[in-house]
């Protein structure tokens, strides 16, 4: 058993994993509030090869996160890479709960949601600029119209 003991000190090491490492923030969309800060539930503690240089730690979670979201619930995973054959992965979760907002808010979030859609974006771009410049144009001509109606009436005296 001591030997087994003394082999295991020589060749391997536990290290801790920092907040920097194991917390981020996400957008978070039709929520009282915009940010959600995520984390591990527990401080994570790994033993690894006395040999390990840096572990490579990977966050995967959704690009698009939705409300409403209860403290503790799963948003994501932690990957940690510590060879290349050896994966540990751990749960992200929400740091914190986010209740759905009110209409007005989601009503605009909606819009920004539809203009950021990737097959959308170049086309919702220039519907925009071609109404922007419909619009202009509907104004000059309502006043150029007003113009002449006024000269006429100004003749007319």
């Amino acid at each position: 058993a001591m030997k087994l003991l003394n082999y295991a000190f020589r060749n391997f090491k536990t290290i801790k994993l920092n907040d920097e490492q194991t917390r981020d923030q996400l957008r978070m969309w039709y929520g009282k509030e915009d940010i959600l800060p995520i984390g591990t539930s527990k401080q994570i503690w790994l033993t690894v090869p006395i040999d390990t240089e840096g572990l490579k730690v990977e966050k995967d979670f959704p690009s698009k996160l939705f409300a409403p979201v209860s403290e503790g619930q799963q948003v994501g995973k932690l990957r940690v890479v510590i060879s290349p054959t050896e994966t540990k992965v751990f749960p992200l979760v929400a740091l914190k709960s986010i209740g759905e907002c009110g209409c007005l808010k989601k009503f605009f979030q909606v819009v920004v949601l539809f203009f950021l859609s990737p097959p959308y974006v170049g086309l919702m771009i220039t519907v925009l600029v071609i109404f922007i410049l419909c619009f202009f144009r509907l104004i000059y001509l309502r006043k150029k119209r007003e113009r002449k109606r006024k000269k006429e009436v100004v003749s007319d005296l």
